[in-house]
């Protein structure tokens, strides 16, 4: 995927029906994006369209070296902070506060389809907002770390710093993974005995809570004393979930151990075997 050049490169030679094909392509990432700046879904929105529209005012501003996704999110990122900066009013038409949420949680519906990445979305709500915007462009977006560099200002060894901030920060907060099954540990005992088949959820739930808590399957309590057992289990029996396609244990772990399904995921990254 070129994102959006070919199409830009067609409305330049005259198929103005190219715009809206690059508009569909790349608008609503651009307003996702920058709603996480200015958490306004209609703000963000009209300075989407004043970043597209300059596509058409400024035809050869855009000189093909990057991505065209890229160059649109540098724009939209610098507007948003000068929105910021600035308190910029933008004239929209009212609406209440539920209806707005509405519309967010549509858009935010829309674009997070892929359950990892919902979770991952979740996750970082928690982090300042340089974390979460270099979150964003490298595994929601998937942007290389250069152009991610790009629309941030920051040189490619900044944002491989930042991401290795944004790991450490992430992995305190899967620690709170024990804590969220202590809070819910009825429910998650009963979903087990319910629908674990194999074991690989018991032991995943019996690695976070040290045993603390009777699982239908799982190992002697003497094992998880061992160094590194419980690491190993929790990743190897995740996998297997995954390998089997066990979609109902997959959203179920999504649903209460966001952080740590996503700290799997980023393992996986490291070791450059994930995969969409």
């Amino acid at each position: 995927m070129d994102n959006g050049a070919s199409s830009y490169r067609r409305f330049l030679d005259g198929d103005e029906s190219a715009f809206d094909e690059l508009m569909k392509e790349l608008f609503h990432n651009l307003v996702f994006f920058i709603d996480q700046y200015v958490h306004d879904i209609h703000t963000a929105e009209d300075i989407a369209i004043d970043v597209f529209s300059d596509l058409i005012v400024h035809k050869h501003r855009y000189n093909f070296r990057v991505t065209l996704k890229t160059h649109l999110f540098m724009i939209g990122r610098s507007r948003a902070l000068d929105y910021i900066r600035h308190r910029k009013v933008i004239s929209f038409t009212p609406l209440s506060e539920t209806e707005e949420f509405a519309d967010e949680k549509n858009l935010e519906d829309s674009l997070l389809f892929d359950e990892k990445k919902r979770a991952l979305h979740s996750a970082i709500q928690q982090l300042p907002l340089e974390m979460q915007t270099v979150i964003h462009l490298v595994y929601l977006e998937g942007m290389s770390y250069e152009e991610a560099a790009m629309v941030m200002k920051k040189k490619k060894k900044q944002v491989d710093n930042l991401l290795y901030r944004v790991k450490k920060e992430l992995r305190i907060l899967f620690g709170k993974a024990a804590a969220d099954l202590a809070q819910n540990h009825i429910e998650i005992v009963n979903f087990c005995f319910k629908n674990d088949k194999f074991g690989y959820l018991s032991d995943i739930c019996r690695a976070i809570c040290n045993d603390e808590y009777q699982f239908s399957f799982g190992h002697q309590k003497t094992y998880w004393e061992k160094k590194g057992k419980r690491a190993k289990e929790i990743f190897s029996n995740i996998f297997s979930i995954e390998a089997m396609q066990d979609k109902r244990s997959i959203t179920f772990l999504n649903q209460h151990f966001a952080g740590l399904m996503e700290t799997y995921s980023m393992l996986l990254e490291d070791l450059d075997i994930g995969g969409n």
